[in-house]
């Protein structure tokens, strides 16, 4: 997936539990939180991120990763930004 601007990340949880949603370099470096294990039902949810980093500084554009965790399950995709 490529990107210029927002990035909508949707994802559905086929039962509660705690969700962490995290945005990380090539080098395995958290760049960004975007859900802090917080606690969510069953359902469908998005998140969007803005392209910026925690420092709240855009990043360059590149290859990332979004990492999902929601309880014991973990999910990464592959997402390259373009400026």
């Amino acid at each position: 997936m490529g990107l210029r601007g927002d990035c909508e990340l949707s994802f559905d949880l086929p039962r509660a539990g705690v969700v962490s949603l995290d945005v990380f370099d090539l080098a395995g470096r958290r760049l960004r939180t975007l859900e802090r294990g917080g606690w969510r039902p069953a359902g469908a949810y998005r998140s969007v991120w803005d392209g910026r980093g925690d420092d709240g500084l855009r990043l360059r554009s590149g290859v990332y990763f979004v990492r999902l965790s929601a309880g014991p399950e973990k999910r990464v995709e592959r997402v390259v930004y373009l400026r």
